[in-house]
Formats: C-alpha cells, structure tokens, sequence
C-alpha cells in the first residue's frame, strides 16, 4: 500500500476486521481478496466468505445473511471495464415496513432495490456498473439496508437480508 491510499486502508481494515471475528483458528488474510472480471460468489460456499466484510452472518446451507445497517463484499480486481452486478436474494415479510436495499460500489451510489415478494421467495436484481465505479485494486461493495429485526424469538441476530449469491458480469 502506497502511505496516501486512504481507500486502500480502508478496505484492508474492513478485511482485517472480519478475519478478527472468527473463531474458527483461521489466520488472519491481510490482503484484498482478488477477483476475476467475471465471476459469481457462492454465499452457500464457506470458501467465499474470504470476500465478506463486515455485517454477514454464517455461511448456512441457503446461502449467507446480511445482518444489521450494512454488509460489505471486498475484492480486488487487475482491471475495470463496465459489466453488471447480479444480486439474488430474499428478505422477510415485514408487512408493516418492506425491505429496501441500496447499492454501493466504492461509495458511488449505483440502486436502490425493494424487496416485492413473500419471505423465501428468491429475486434476481441486477444493475449497470459502470467502468468509473470500479478501481484497479481494492474495491468494496456495501448493501444498506432499510431495516434488520431477530430473525426470530430463539435466534436474535439482526437479519436484513438472505444472499444466495453476487456476480460480477457483462453489461
């Protein structure tokens, strides 16, 4: 890291702080996962959790849920160019306040997703991101949400939101 890349430090700080958080005697990663241009990660698959920041859950069969104000997805690309973001997802029917999402890539406001659908009825959002919302380096994703509860009387974890997975694509 270059001694002026604010940016930089954050997203390492965000990686170091998840990597702190385990208890599962895994060594701490100090380096911004690296991504290809193209490419899908499984929140079903424990492995992918080394892109996850803060405001995750665990990995459970279904996938991972987002959990309080926000979570952060960390990762490196070699290169930037436009593509798309895919997002498939479900949140719980609250009648009385339905699930908003909004989408940041970078800080760079990119949507603002409204969940539609019963509880476990999984939604594919996909939105535009262009070449000037990437970095070369470290980039970070954030989903805040509108709302996060229990997710029920037993399990008191403030859930927002269940993610299967997040890709990266072609525009």
């Amino acid at each position: 890291l270059k001694p002026d890349d604010v940016y930089a430090r954050e997203v390492l700080r965000a990686v170091l702080a998840r990597d702190s958080t385990r208890s599962e005697g895994i060594v701490a990663v100090t380096e911004v996962p690296r991504l290809p241009g193209e490419a899908v990660i499984d929140l079903r698959d424990p492995a992918h959790r080394r892109y996850l920041g803060g405001g995750w859950s665990y990995t459970e069969a279904w996938g991972t849920w987002g959990t309080g104000d926000a979570s952060e997805v960390v990762f490196s690309l070699d290169g930037v160019a436009d593509g798309s973001l895919i997002v498939r997802a479900t949140a719980p029917s609250r009648p009385d306040q339905p699930q908003d999402m909004s989408v940041f890539l970078n800080d760079r406001f990119l949507v603002r997703w409204t969940f539609t659908r019963p509880a476990w009825a999984w939604e594919t959002f996909r939105v535009r991101a262009p070449a000037s919302a990437f970095r070369r380096g470290a980039n970070r994703l954030t989903f805040r949400y509108a709302c996060s509860a229990p997710a029920t009387q037993e399990d008191r974890r403030p859930v927002a939101v269940a993610f299967e997975r997040i890709a990266l694509g072609p525009p």
